[in-house]
């Protein structure tokens, strides 16, 4: 039988108290994510069979591997169990799962006691371990999963659902252990504005900056104890910038208080998206002159103001260009791996994004540690999508408002919480008592609420085919745009009632493998919303949407996505990376230039041109075809950026190539050439700043090129890859989709190397290897 073995590891040093040198425990809090076992029912038992066929799995996880258009998700019962063995040394301590993802409703059991049942899928919940732990002998942890529509935790059944509720344990677990004298979990402490270690910046300016630093310590010795706090402040480079210390304080035997700190920065680095600078915060704890517990903490010094006019950050008044996104991958539904929810940020910051609205639900930490790495601010929303229950229903997602506030206070990508059932009617005790719950919370400055209704709350979020004026009185935020007003003449909330719907060729849900007249029609419908988002007095604006993605009530793909499924960038993609002006202190803001063509000889005609630069000139076979300024019409007249279009038709194979002046001089060129025929396979992957890790999803790209490397954007021709040193996670062979096959990889949970290779139409591709570390 497969089990982990517990145990838990010392660390001799200093304590940071002068004179104290000791060996002291450091408290673990380590991925429990290995050696499970999975069981999916195909009843609706409370317990797994005697007869019941597990599979050895590791976390993150999806209870069903779906198709890659998913036409009937998986709904119903599955289970997971551990087994694990823990040691004598651990008999005194606190010990603690942490699961942060288990979809939707989730028993848990530990050698055969009920532990805990819990509604939702999206936030952590906590169970204690040290009461019902045998030592020195094998312990098993049982989890019963159900993903089946749910009245109480909403939303929509999912065949009128506009997303996929994917089943499992999708997110880490966590094996948390401490002393009995501990900082205590977020989570668990159910504390308005405490638990854990709660950092809130007070003010922010070049020359100072204020803090604040509340601590909860736990107490479970049944003796009342002398503790000292201290709190040290990092950095980027590990330097020591500020240091308290608290010398004494009280904590009754069973128990808990709560400590304030303050403090202030000088000349502090402000965290912006344009300079997203990070600090380290270590909480220390110590008893009787030893450590007994730390916590690192990752913070950001940020000033918010939002009003009717605009939002100011850091004092400077600005415009946050944002994107919706679903947390979906093909096939594995939601079971990312950390760097897969990295490798999501870096590409939607990378398309020209600073904002970005989690709809319709709480995203991963690791998704936030992104954002706050690589500056992007993040609309935090609870679940909720066009359904309000009865009392039970209300009463949780206002639990869940609270729940994620605490989770994510200390992310300085917050830009605000959206504790708003999105597209709904919600009563006004509701929409009062979100708003209250942000306040209380989050008592400090750079705090708002968001929702759907202009009732109550600080901001109001509204899609602009929903917009029927312009409300003076509230800071506005357009939460969708681009998508559904092109889609159907009804922009109602009764998506299954689909009724005039526009033509095909008219919206913007284009797969990337639709062609050059459609993937250009819906960068027009992109860039006319966004140019009229720019008239309005909003201070952000969020298209919909960042990936193609499934629906519960279509059997298609969403396909109005910039980039589709598989991560691969449609023209839309680089209007936004346009608008985006070029600036040194930005690492993402380098001179651009993109030919938003495939220039098809008697197809292409009109060139169009995305690029920051100042003027373009456009070549045909070496020949100048002129050099201009940004189009000025009323589609663009707001824009940052507004393209370039160039009067040319292909009549004949030819090389194009674009240049992008800034000041004058060349900043950036981009050379596209008509496709011939296939001639060669190329393989490549795309890290995204985040490279391929142990347990980790990686996209394999089997590009189509003809013999001047050119991609074949026609040719959807099979593909079959063979893979050694990894699985392949889907089909091997795929069609091909404007010129690129892919598959879905996931390595191994050990170092490794990994060879793929591929075929298609006879033309073999040159292998690709990786290595894991």
């Amino acid at each position: 039988m497969t089990h982990t073995v517990i145990s838990i590891i010392f660390y001799l040093g200093w304590t940071g108290l002068a004179g104290c040198h000791h060996a002291v425990p450091v408290p673990q809090d380590e991925l429990f994510n290995q050696d499970w076992k999975f069981y999916r029912s195909s009843d609706t038992a409370v317990f797994p069979p005697f007869s019941a066929e597990w599979v050895q799995v590791v976390l993150p996880h999806t209870a069903h591997l779906e198709p890659l258009t998913v036409t009937h998700q998986w709904q119903g019962i599955c289970f997971y169990k551990k087994s694990f063995s823990t040691g004598r040394s651990l008999e005194n301590k606190s010990i603690s799962l942490q699961f942060d993802g288990a979809m939707n409703v989730a028993d848990v059991w530990v050698n055969g006691k009920k532990m805990i049942h819990h509604l939702g899928g999206y936030l952590p919940f906590v169970i204690r371990l040290d009461s019902v732990l045998r030592f020195d002998t094998l312990n098993t942890v049982l989890v019963r999963l159900d993903n089946r529509d749910n009245p109480i935790t909403g939303p929509k059944p999912l065949k009128i659902l506009d997303f996929n509720m994917y089943g499992g344990l999708y997110r880490d677990v966590h094996l948390i252990v401490k002393d009995r004298i501990h900082i205590s979990n977020s989570v668990q402490a159910n504390a308005i504005a405490g638990g854990g270690v709660f950092y809130a910046t007070t003010s922010a300016s070049p020359e100072q900056s204020g803090f604040v630093i509340k601590t909860q310590v736990q107490n479970e010795t049944g003796s009342a104890v002398r503790i000292s706090m201290v709190q040290q402040l990092y950095d980027a480079h590990g330097k020591l910038v500020v240091s308290l210390k608290l010398d004494s304080a009280m904590v009754s035997g069973q128990g808990s208080t709560e400590l304030t700190q303050t403090g202030t920065i000088a000349h502090p680095n402000l965290w912006s998206p344009s300079t997203p600078y990070l600090y380290t915060l270590q909480t220390n704890l110590y008893v009787n002159g030893q450590l007994t517990d730390n916590q690192s903490t990752r913070v950001g010094i940020c000033s918010i103001r939002i009003s009717p006019e605009g939002i100011w950050l850091n004092g400077e008044k600005t415009f946050l260009t944002g994107v919706n996104r679903h947390q979906e991958y093909p096939y594995v539904g939601y079971a990312l791996s950390d760097a897969d929810q990295y490798r999501d940020a870096y590409r939607i910051k990378q398309a020209g994004f600073d904002f970005v609205r989690c709809s319709h639900y709480p995203v991963s930490p690791a998704f936030l540690d992104a954002c706050d790495e690589l500056g992007i601010m993040v609309l935090d929303a609870i679940l909720g999508w066009q359904y309000f229950g009865g009392e039970e229903f209300e009463r949780l997602a206002l639990q869940s408002g609270r729940e994620l506030i605490r989770r994510d206070r200390n992310h300085p990508c917050v830009l605000a919480w959206e504790l708003s059932i999105n597209e709904t009617d919600m009563p006004r005790s509701f929409t009062d008592s979100a708003n209250n719950i942000v306040h209380e919370e989050f008592p400090y400055s750079s705090c708002y609420s968001a929702g759907w209704m202009r009732q109550s709350y600080n901001i109001y979020i509204e899609a602009r085919q929903h917009r029927k004026g312009l409300y003076p009185e509230k800071p506005l935020l357009v939460s969708e745009y681009g998508d559904w007003e092109y889609f159907a003449q009804n922009a109602g909330f009764r998506q299954e009632d689909w009724k005039n719907l526009l033509p095909e060729e008219r919206n913007s849900r284009q797969p990337r493998f639709s062609g050059e007249k459609r993937m250009l029609q819906q960068a027009l419908n992109i860039q006319e919303a966004h140019n009229d988002n720019l008239s309005t007095p909003a201070f952000a604006d969020a298209y919909w949407v960042m990936f193609d993605y499934n629906r519960g009530m279509a059997h298609e793909q969403e396909y109005s996505g910039v980039m589709d499924i598989f991560r691969l960038p449609k023209f839309s993609y680089y209007f936004f990376k346009s608008q985006r002006s070029y600036s040194a202190r930005d690492t993402f803001s380098t001179p651009m230039v993109y030919i938003a063509s495939y220039w098809q000889p008697r197809v292409s005609k009109n060139v169009r041109v995305f690029s920051n630069c100042q003027e373009v000139e456009l070549f045909v076979d070496g020949k100048s075809a002129g050099r201009q300024k940004p189009d000025q019409n009323k589609m663009s007249i707001n824009l940052n950026h507004p393209p370039f279009t160039f009067h040319v038709t292909c009549e004949k194979p030819e090389i194009l190539k674009a240049i992008g002046y800034i000041d004058g001089k060349a900043a950036a060129e981009y050379i596209l050439r008509t496709a011939g025929a296939p001639d060669r396979l190329s393989l490549m992957t795309d890290i995204c700043g985040k490279a391929t890790g142990k347990n980790d999803l990686i996209f394999i790209y089997a590009r189509i090129l003809d013999r001047n490397n050119t991609l074949v954007l026609q040719d959807s021709s099979e593909v079959s890859f063979k893979v050694e040193g990894a699985s392949i996670t889907g089909p091997s062979t795929i069609k091909a989709q404007a010129g690129i096959g892919t598959i879905l990889i996931r390595t191994s949970p050990e170092p490794s190397w990994i060879r793929i290779s591929a075929t298609s139409r006879g033309i073999k591709a040159d292998s690709l290897s990786i290595h894991i570390q």
